[in-house]
């Protein structure tokens, strides 16, 4: 099973938009995972491979303004590439090397890697935008999840067809196209669910699977964005 991230950005907009396919200023709501240690880093002109204690990173871009990241536990292996996604890994970036932490570089983009604690903070203009707080982990035999850290104060949007207003920030959307007919005011689910989320920040994140699931917009008031699947690649 595999996490990717994916960033975009319209460069030619006034307004530029990250995409996370999954960061320096202090956001109160940035977090570490503290059991995670970092191993090695492998790192190739288009990847980086990140070893930690319970699998690997494979970071890659798939433009200048876009990233993947994708988390492989222990004990398994890497999906096919997705069908959604039709930009190649063939983007070369910068990397900055020290004994507490990798940096890789686009012109738009940068991704911090954090040795101890372990922490991925996504960068653009030298500002944070968005960090993992706990990233990648398996709460039962059955739901495995990925989460972010978010600021206390941005507005979420996306997640598919659903009647509950613009501002999704609170919900916990359930990922599973159904039709919902007669609905009057409000529907949660509603013909068809897309696992990314649009910041009023100016970035998105879209969770490369197709199983179902849940996408969690902070409904428990702890600033954090959670991505929750039985199945498939982690993304």
């Amino acid at each position: 099973m595999n996490t990717k991230s994916y960033v975009l950005h319209d460069n030619n907009s006034i307004k530029k938009i990250v995409v996370l396919v999954c960061v320096f200023m202090a956001y109160a709501g940035f977090s570490q995972n503290y059991n995670r240690q970092h191993i090695s880093n492998f790192i190739e002109p288009t990847k980086v491979t990140i070893t930690v204690s319970d699998g690997l990173y494979q970071i890659c871009f798939k433009n200048e303004s876009v990233a993947e990241t994708t988390f492989i536990p222990i004990g398994q292996t890497a999906n096919k590439p997705s069908h959604a996604v039709v930009l190649h890994n063939d983007v070369n970036f910068i990397t900055q090397e020290t004994k507490s932490f990798l940096q890789i570089s686009t012109k738009y983009l940068s991704i911090k890697i954090n040795y101890s604690p372990f922490q991925i903070i996504y960068i653009n203009k030298g500002k944070a935008f968005l960090s993992e707080k706990m990233g990648y982990s398996k709460v039962n035999d059955s739901t495995e999840i990925i989460n972010f850290a978010i600021s206390k104060n941005e507005k979420l949007y996306g997640g598919g067809a659903r009647a509950i207003g613009m501002n999704r920030r609170g919900h916990r959307l359930q990922l599973y196209n159904k039709a919902n007919y007669g609905y009057e005011t409000k529907s949660e689910l509603m013909n068809f669910c897309i696992p990314m989320v649009i910041s009023s920040n100016l970035y998105a994140i879209h969770f490369d699977n197709a199983a179902i699931g849940y996408l969690d917009l902070d409904s428990n008031k702890n600033n954090t964005v959670a991505y929750e699947t039985i199945s498939g690649r982690k993304t």
